[in-house]
């Protein structure tokens, strides 16, 4: 049984499952699936540094976190900075 590649990009930012304080959905980088590419509505969110192109291997779990991960924007929103 084949299964699906993973990009290597995921591997060099130890892309891995999140804390319970932080996880990709409050990340800077993370794209929610209701934005649209290319005119078409996305079936699984993205991250803006993993890629946000069309396919099964750009999808990101919400759950999961990578190196990269950076909340200070959401952090000032909540401040009010």
């Amino acid at each position: 049984m084949m299964s699906i590649r993973r990009l290597k990009i995921k591997d060099e930012l130890h892309y891995r499952r999140g804390y319970t304080h932080a996880s990709c959905g409050g990340c800077d980088h993370y794209v929610p699936d209701s934005l649209c590419a290319d005119g078409e509505l996305w079936d699984a969110p993205r991250c803006r540094i993993i890629g946000v192109k069309r396919g099964r291997l750009f999808r990101i779990n919400d759950n999961n976190i990578c190196d990269r991960y950076d909340n200070t924007e959401n952090i000032k929103r909540c401040r009010g900075w």
